[in-house]
C-alpha cells in the first residue's frame, strides 16, 4: 500500500484498517458529483471521509472502497452576523470556524463542543449528529443545521440551502442526512445556526466520595443554575487515572499527589456555566455552588475556573481521554443510553468481569499479568466508563494492552478479529441492557453502536445477528429508506448495514 493512502485506511484509535488503494482530494462539488457518477456506473462502493476521527470505523474503508476525503473543501462561504448563519465547506474545521466566530465582527459560537474539536471536520460532525459536552445548552447539532447540500448516491445534487429556515413544504429531507454516517450521500455544504457568544463561561470541577452524591449534585445544580447549566461530564477514578497517567495531566487538586486519599475511589464532575453576567459575578456563583454542596457534605473538593486559561486546564483530562487511551494499547469504545441510576448497576457489572481477562497494578504501578489464563490471550488493562449524566450518554472504554491483542487480519480484505476478553465484555453489556430496556426500540438501537458499528462492520457473529432486529417498525423503515436513497448499495457499506443485500 502507497504511504500517501496510509492514513485514509487508519482508523483514529489504530484498530480499524481497510485496504483500499483509491483516495480522491476534491475540491469542488462538481468533483465529487464526477467520482461518485462513475462508482454508480461500476458499482463501487464509497467511503465518505472528513477529518477521520471517527471511534467506531465508520469513516474507515472496510475493504478496498473508494474513499472521498472532503478536507481540501475547507471554506468558509459566509457568515451573516444579524441571523447567525454561518454556511461553510464540510472540510471545515471546528476549531477554525470557532476562531473566526468569536472575532469583534460576528461575536458568535459554534454550538459544538467535542474532544476532536481541533481535527475533525464539519462535514463529519453532522454527518454523525455530534453531541459535544454542552447538551444542556446546545442538545445536538441537528438542531442548529438549517441547511445542507449534498450529492447523492447517483451523483444527483440535493441543495437545501435556499429558503431552508421557513420552508414548511414537504418533509425535512435534510434530517435524513444528519447523522446518517454517509450511508445517503456526501454532504457538501452547511448552513449553521450560531448563537450569540455567552459574554463569560465559568467551569468547576467537583470531586465526591460516592455515586449517590453525584446524583444528588447534578439534582441540585439543575435547581441552582436552570437554563445557564450548559454541561455536566463525569468521569470515573480509571478515566481521570488514564489521563493524568499517560498524558501527564495533574489536575491542581490536593489529593491527586499520590497519598492515601488517592487509593480510595472517587467521581470526577466537569460543570459549565454560560452567563451573560460580569466576569465576577460569574465566578462567584460557581464558588458559592461549590461552598454549598461542600456544606451538605455532597462533594470532598471543588474549585471554578477565574479565565479561559484555567477553564481550559480543567476540560483537559475530559477532552483527552481517548488520545490518552490510544497511549496506553488498543482503543474499544461502546456509547450506550442508560438512565443516571443505572450507573451504578453499570459500573458494578465491569468490575465483574472476569479477572482472566484483566491486568493488574503491583504496589510500585507497574501492570504486570494476572497469574491464570493463557501467557498470549489479549487482556484489557483499562476499564472505565464517562459521558453526560443528564442525557444518559454513557461511553464504555476498555483498552487492551499492546502487543496482546491478536487482530487477525486477511489479505487485503480488512478482516478484524475481536479479542475474547472484548467479546465477552459486549455480550454482557448487551445483555445487561436487553434485560433493563425500558423500550423494546430505543434501548436496542442504543447498543446497536456496539453491534453494527464494531462487531457486524468487522465479523458477523451469529450471536448480534438481525434476528434481534424484527419486529421494530424504526429499523425497517430505516432500511426501506436506505434502499430508496442508495439502491446499489455503494454509500460506506459493511457497516450499519453489513447484513441487508441491496
Amino acid at each position: 500500500m502507497a504511504d500517501e493512502v496510509k492514513s485514509f485506511n487508519v482508523d483514529y484509535t489504530g484498530q480499524y484498517r481497510g485496504a483500499s488503494k483509491l483516495v480522491v482530494l476534491p475540491t469542488t462539488t462538481e468533483q465529487i458529483v464526477d467520482v461518485i457518477k462513475l462508482c454508480d456506473l461500476w458499482k463501487l462502493g464509497i467511503v465518505p471521509q472528513g477529518g477521520n476521527t471517527s471511534l467506531t470505523g465508520n469513516s474507515t474503508p472496510t475493504f478496498d472502497e473508494v474513499v472521498i476525503s472532503t478536507r481540501r473543501m475547507n471554506k468558509i462561504i459566509s457568515i451573516d452576523a444579524d441571523t447567525g448563519t454561518v454556511v461553510c465547506e464540510p472540510g471545515v474545521i471546528p476549531a477554525n470556524l470557532e476562531q473566526t466566530l468569536e472575532s469583534a465582527s460576528y461575536d458568535l459560537t459554534l454550538p459544538l463542543d467535542i474532544g476532536s474539536w481541533d481535527i475533525s471536520c464539519i462535514g463529519g460532525n453532522v454527518a454523525t449528529n455530534a453531541r459535544g459536552y454542552r447538551t444542556l445548552q446546545y442538545p445536538t447539532l441537528r438542531h442548529s443545521i438549517v441547511g445542507l447540500e449534498a450529492v447523492l448516491p447517483n451523483g444527483d445534487v440535493l441543495s437545501l440551502m435556499e429558503g431552508s429556515q421557513a420552508d414548511q413544504f414537504g418533509m425535512d429531507l435534510k434530517q435524513c442526512l444528519i447523522g446518517s454516517e454517509g450511508m445517503f450521500g456526501i454532504i457538501t455544504k452547511v448552513a449553521i445556526r450560531c448563537p450569540s457568544r455567552p459574554k463569560f463561561t465559568n467551569v468547576g470541577l467537583l470531586v465526591c466520595d460516592d455515586y449517590d452524591s453525584v446524583i444528588k449534585v447534578l439534582r441540585y445544580a439543575r435547581k441552582e443554575f436552570a437554563e445557564t447549566l450548559s454541561a455536566f461530564e463525569y468521569m470515573d477514578q480509571g478515566a481521570l487515572g488514564v489521563a493524568e497517567r499517560e498524558l501527564y495531566m495533574k489536575l491542581p487538586i490536593p489529593f491527586n499527589h499520590y497519598g492515601t486519599v488517592r487509593r480510595k475511589k472517587f467521581h470526577a464532575i466537569f460543570m459549565e456555566v454560560s452567563s451573560s453576567a460580569s466576569n465576577k459575578q460569574s465566578s462567584n456563583v460557581m464558588t458559592s455552588f461549590i461552598d454549598k454542596v461542600r456544606n451538605l457534605g455532597l462533594c470532598c473538593y471543588g474549585m471554578s475556573s477565574q479565565d479561559k486559561q484555567e477553564s481550559e486546564k480543567l476540560w483537559g483530562p475530559r477532552r483527552s481521554v481517548i488520545t490518552a487511551c490510544k497511549a496506553t494499547g488498543t482503543v474499544f469504545k461502546f456509547d450506550l443510553t442508560i438512565t443516571p441510576e443505572q450507573l451504578p448497576e453499570l459500573v458494578h457489572l465491569l468490575e465483574s468481569v472476569s479477572a482472566s481477562d484483566r491486568t493488574l497494578a503491583s504496589g510500585d504501578g507497574k501492570v504486570q499479568r494476572v497469574p491464570d489464563g493463557p501467557a498470549n490471550a489479549a487482556r484489557i488493562k483499562d476499564l472505565f466508563v464517562f459521558g453526560q449524566l443528564p442525557t444518559g450518554s454513557i461511553h464504555v472504554v476498555a483498552t487492551v494492552e499492546p502487543g496482546t491483542c491478536d487482530l487477525a487480519r486477511a489479505s487485503l480484505l480488512g478482516v478484524h478479529q475481536t479479542p475474547a476478553c472484548v467479546t465477552r465484555l459486549k455480550m454482557a453489556l448487551y445483555n445487561w441492557l436487553r434485560m433493563r430496556k425500558t423500550s423494546p426500540f430505543s434501548r436496542l438501537l442504543s447498543l446497536s453502536k456496539i453491534s453494527d458499528e464494531q462487531i457486524t462492520q468487522w465479523t458477523h457473529q451469529p450471536d448480534w445477528d438481525e434476528h434481534r432486529f424484527q419486529g421494530f417498525p424504526s429499523r425497517d423503515l430505516q432500511l426501506s429508506i436506505k434502499k430508496a436513497w442508495d439502491p446499489k448499495g455503494i454509500m460506506n457499506p459493511y457497516k450499519s448495514w453489513s447484513f441487508i443485500d441491496t
